[in-house]
């Protein structure tokens, strides 16, 4: 079977992206695939942060 197109709007501007996905996102899965694709500066900025925060654990 093929892979599935989601569609779901960043969190922060609105703009719908498609996500490319083996299986069926959820709406909070697709939204945050979307926020973390758009190139908007709000979720450049989430994307900092997320960063940030999954590589502090590495120093645990």
């Amino acid at each position: 079977m093929g892979n599935i197109i989601n569609t779901a709007p960043c969190r922060f501007c609105g703009q719908m992206v498609q996500i490319d996905s083996e299986e069926k996102l959820t709406q909070p899965q697709a939204e945050e695939q979307a926020t973390m694709s758009c190139t908007c500066e709000q979720a450049v900025e989430y994307q900092k942060e997320k960063q940030r925060k999954s590589n502090s654990w590495c120093y645990r």
